[in-house]
């Protein structure tokens, strides 16, 4: 039987919204990666860095390489499990859904594009949206709290 963790609603809930972007990229010293001359993903790092986030509990699953150009989408609830995470040499990101909000903020929806942000500070080491680059899909436990907010955020009527 699958690790449900805390959810409470079925994995075939239906959610709302699909959360466009949820990255968190971290790029190390030096500071001069360019996607072009990466290294191949390292699997084993890539779900080290998983692990290590606030929102994850655990790896349950490893589901294999995805390509960076193909996100995943978020339809049901046992989608909201999936994450897809890369760490290729110096750099290493993450795409998980708990990584949205509601938009609660004091600016305007669709005021700020937070994400466009992100692409014009990391250029030439943004990751997102890169066929030529793999990642690894995994599936993970989320912690209570995570998935508390997630519930909240995505299936709560």
């Amino acid at each position: 039987m699958p690790d449900t963790g805390y959810w409470t609603f079925p994995p075939d809930r239906i959610t709302r919204g699909s959360g466009v972007r949820y990255e968190l990229t971290v790029l190390n010293p030096p500071f001069t990666a360019e996607v072009d001359d990466l290294p191949p993903n390292d699997p084993e790092r890539a779900a080290e860095f998983a692990g290590s986030l606030g929102t994850i509990d655990y790896v349950i699953e490893d589901l294999g390489l995805r390509k960076q150009s193909d996100t995943i989408t978020v339809a049901t609830r046992a989608d909201l499990d999936l994450v897809q995470v890369g760490a290729w040499g110096n750099l290493v990101s993450v795409s998980d859904p708990a990584f949205a909000d509601d938009g609660n903020l004091d600016d305007e929806p669709n005021q700020n594009d937070w994400g466009a942000l992100a692409t014009a500070c990391l250029a030439g080491a943004d990751p997102w949206g890169r066929a030529a680059l793999d990642a690894s899909s995994l599936r993970v436990r989320h912690s209570e709290h995570t998935t508390s907010h997630m519930e909240a955020l995505y299936l709560s009527d």
